[in-house]
This record gives C-alpha cells, structure tokens and sequence, in this order.
C-alpha cells in the first residue's frame, strides 16, 4: 500500500522543492498545506511540477468569528492534552513582537478554534503515514505539530544541530535526534578534532559571512527592503491578507512611520552599543558567560516558554553566582539585522551590580576560554562551552542535555546549588566525542542561504504576496536540483528508518 505523505509548504518553496524530488523517488500519496497569499496562491493552484492529490491553502483564517466556541477549546485541550494558552503566548505576534495590531482573548482563541477545525479535517481525511514539516516557530504552526503528534502521526523536521552552522538533522522532535542507529564512521577522537571540523564547517556557512554584512540606511536600500515597503504601503488597502493574523492591524500610515522611526532607532541603538558596551574583559575575572539569544525566536518562545524575559533569567543567575563572580552578557552579533534591541533593555542590564555587557565583538572564543561557566536558555553556547572543558547551565531540552557537564533547571529556587554543583565538574572529554559523533553520523550539511539567491520567486522583496511564474519556478529548481535531490534522499532514509522501528 502507497503511503501518504503530507507536506507543509511556506514562503521559502524548501519542501516544494523536497516534494518536486521526492516524487520521482517514491511512489507514495502526496498532499500539501501550503502558506499562501492570493497571488502565489494562483500559481498552487495551477502549477504542475508536483503531483499533489489534494491541496490545502492557509490563507482563509480571520478575526470575522468574533465569539469562540470556548466549550470545543476546552473539549480539544483534553483530547490532546494540549495547553492552548501555552501555544498562544509562544507567539511571537501575541507577545508583543508586532508593532501593529494588539490580539484580543477572543481573537486569539478565535483562530485556535478555527485551526483545529482546519487541521483535524485535513488529518481525518487522508490520514497521512508521514508529515513532511517546516520547524514549529509560530503558535498554528506548533498547534499542527502537536496535533500529528498526538494522532501518532511520524513527523519529519529538518532542524540545525547545535554544532555548526550548516549541519542539519531530521528528526520528530526538534530538540532531539532521534533512531541515532548508525554506527560512527567518523574519526572524532578528542576535542582538538571536534575543533577542526567545525571550523571547516563554519568556515563554509553563508549564514557566519552574512553576519558581518554591514547594515545602514544604504546597505537597506541596495538590498530593496525599503522598496518592498513602500510597495505594501502603495497596495490596495482592500487586500484581504490585513485579515490574517500575520498582516492584522497594518495600514499604510502605520508601516510608514514605524518604518521611518525603526531606522531612526537603529542607528541610535548602534551609536549605544559602540559608546557603552565593553570591549573587553579584566584580567583575572572570574565570570560566568551569558550569550543573549535572539528575540523574537523559537528557541525561547517554544523551547523554554518560562523563559523567554532574558533580562529575568540574567538577573536570577546574577544572583545566584558565589560572591566572587561576576555574569558576563554579550549581546547576539545577528540582533543587527533586527536594528538591535531599545536602548532600555541594555540599560536593565548595565544596572545590574555583578553584572557585565560586553560588545558583540567580543568574540565567543575568547569568552569561552576565559569564563569558568556558561549559561544559556536553550542556546549553542552549552555545547560549545563544552568543547573548552566548561560546565553549562540550561534552562530547556537541548539535542546535547545528556552530556554530564550540563545542568538544567528545572525550578529557579535550585539555581545556586546548581551553578556551585557545575563550577566543580569538567567535562568528560569520552561523552563528549561520543555525542559529537553521534551528531555528525545522524545529520548531513546544508546551507539555507544558497536557496535564498536570484533564482528564488521572492528574492528582493520582503513581500509575500507576489506572483510566481512557471519559468520562475522552473529555474529555481533546476538550479537547486542537487540540493533537493540530497535533501530528498535524507528524508527517504528517515522514512525507512521510521518504518523499521514500528
């Protein structure tokens, strides 16, 4: 029998191409829920270079039911032992991250209950073997990939290991590799060797050469992001996608002047960050190390959910560190390309009185070899303070949890014993090797950016809403055919494994 396979198709066509290969490969069934605007959507809808037998579009979901159906939430919450407000607030639109429009209770819970009417009718109806997934980072994204779990439904997601740049795994569950049942073919011996190769790795990543991109008011406008904006302001008000919770609440005058005041700010915050950040770190200080994460992203709003105020969590390790220590906190070298964060918020952590920020510049290699301990929420820094002999404190799953230097935190009240209990470990060099080769035998390179190039139908534009041609479409994947036909046979290899272990 032919299995059915659905796939989660966005706005950056990875699994439209993963679908385009995969079906020359395997026999099976495929269908698509596909994030669409009415332009692309048109093309969906008339495109033959996959064979979907049933599509689905994500595109009619709005605030027009006004009173939810709280009696059927509240049925769905103990049908699936989901938390919905749990999902609701790992939102990066609910949280406050959007600038345009402020979601009501009833809005909120408006567009749960039309989801789980979308996604169940879907699931009920084909009763898929296999989800072929993007990662859960917004709340109907994460309320779908609960919904399969549940269902017992095998889900595959391409996730990026904590260990480089480039290196991606597949895996049910984003925060954990799965089936590890490959033997290690990889002569990972020592933490010298674990050094190597991950300099090669990110030496090759086009993520690590972006960073250092160089951003201001002229970097912007070579890049068409102001004449993106400019085109959505221009556009007819009467389009329909200001309904969908993504768009809700943005008019032309809004985006004008929060466009205009954001660039005013970024340049302010950069002026900051340069005149007030440190440079540098005093000899012969004992610290501990706090990367800043990104904000808005999935690794707090998802991965730790009781976690996501950073100035909170830097404050309850501040002061649970021993009287002679200081925190040491460097701000995210890619929050640039966010136009940084209110001077407000760095000013809550200067104020702090064991506490030191230091400039992106600083780079992470010295900070690791310098800090007695790392502390991260559910960041890269924990594993790579392990490849400098460091004990980590985390605050949710991470793919490398089971090394015996990590600590995690499970109730603020035990951050002190823990921090004192990771000062004295080491690492254990042997389960370290272990995982990193267990790492490197279960995932495989890609770099996303080589997608994201001319060939792509949305590059230069922050648009999503745009038309996408045949011969657009046709390009972009014969340009990228050995990208997809490697990632296509990754996942086929999953999919073999899944089988074998039911």
């Amino acid at each position: 029998m032919k299995d059915n396979i659905l796939f989660w198709i966005s706005k950056d066509l990875l699994h439209f191409g993963i679908a385009n290969s995969l079906q020359k490969n395997n026999g099976a069934n495929l269908y698509a829920i596909i994030e669409s605007f009415d332009k692309p959507k048109k093309f969906f809808q008339n495109q033959k270079f996959v064979n979907f037998k049933k599509t689905w579009y994500l595109d009619n979901l709005t605030t027009s039911k006004k009173h939810p159906d709280i009696e059927f939430l509240k049925s769905k919450e103990n049908q699936y032992g989901i938390n919905l407000w749990s999902i609701a607030y790992s939102e990066r639109y609910f949280s406050g991250f959007t600038k345009y429009h402020v979601f009501s209770h009833d809005e909120i819970l408006s567009f749960f209950e039309q989801e789980f009417r979308f996604f169940e009718e879907i699931l009920d109806e084909i009763k898929p073997n296999f989800v072929i997934m993007r990662i859960p980072d917004f709340h109907h994204i994460h309320l779908f990939h609960e919904l399969c779990r549940k269902k017992g439904i095998k889900i595959l997601i391409m996730s990026r290991t904590k260990f480089s740049l480039n290196h991606w795994y597949i895996s049910q569950n984003p925060t954990v590799i799965d089936i590890p049942e490959k033997h290690s073919k990889h002569l990972i011996k020592n933490i010298s060797d674990i050094h190597k190769i991950q300099t090669r790795l990110n030496s090759k990543s086009q993520i690590k050469k972006s960073s250092n991109q160089r951003i201001g008011f002229f970097n912007i406008f070579q890049k068409n992001s102001l004449r993106s904006i400019f085109e959505l302001i221009i556009s007819n008000g009467k389009n329909n996608e200001r309904e969908r919770f993504l768009d809700l609440g943005r008019t032309r005058s809004k985006i004008f002047f929060y466009t205009i005041s954001i660039l005013l700010k970024f340049r302010f915050r950069e002026f900051f960050i340069n005149k007030k950040l440190k440079k540098s770190i005093p000899a012969n200080m004992q610290f501990a190390y706090f990367p800043l994460h990104m904000e808005p992203e999935r690794t707090l709003l998802i991965e730790a959910p009781y976690f996501v105020n950073q100035i909170d969590v830097i404050e309850n390790i501040a002061k649970s560190l021993p009287v002679d220590y200081f925190l040491v906190v460097k701000e995210h070298p890619l929050m640039k390309k966010r136009m940084w964060r209110p001077t407000s918020f760095y000013k809550q952590i200067m104020d702090l009185p064991n506490v030191v920020l230091v400039h992106p510049d600083v780079t992470n290699e010295e900070l690791f070899k310098k800090c007695s301990i790392v502390t991260t929420i559910t960041g890269t820094g924990g594993l790579h303070a392990a490849f400098f002999n460091k004990p980590s404190i985390i605050f949710g799953d991470v793919v490398y949890s089971n090394l015996s230097s990590i600590f995690k935190v499970n109730s603020l009240e035990e951050l002190p014993l823990l921090i004192k209990k990771a000062l004295e470990t080491k690492t254990n060099e042997n389960d370290l090797v272990s995982l990193v080769n267990n790492i490197l035998d279960n995932s495989f390179e890609f770099d996303k950016l080589e997608l994201t190039d001319n060939f792509h139908p949305f590059y230069g534009t922050m648009l999503s809403n745009v038309v996408i041609t045949d011969e657009q479409m046709k390009k972009f994947l014969e340009k990228n055919k050995k990208i997809f036909d490697e990632l296509t046979n990754e996942h086929i290899k999953k999919i073999t494994l899944l089988k074998e272990k039911t």
